[in-house]
């Protein structure tokens, strides 16, 4: 039962660690990129494109994260 609960928490620590670099890239990119867009650097549509393309990139980082906790388990 021990090892069980030792896999369970390291399973919860890795998905809280995914998730808490997926949100501060997504929060980074999302400050940066509104940056760009007030001094002109990118247009809005591009911007809006960036973060399209950031969410595409992260779904599978997160169920490939998912598949290694599940497989360690």
């Amino acid at each position: 039962m021990t090892a069980h609960v030792r896999v369970v928490l390291t399973e919860s620590a890795y998905s809280l660690s995914i998730g808490l670099t997926i949100a501060v890239g997504t929060a980074a990119v999302l400050y940066l990129g509104a940056d760009h867009v007030a001094t002109g650097v990118l247009t809005m549509g591009q911007f809006l494109l960036l973060m399209a393309y950031l969410a595409q990139l992260y779904a599978p980082l997160e169920r490939i994260g998912r598949q290694v906790t599940s497989l360690q388990g």
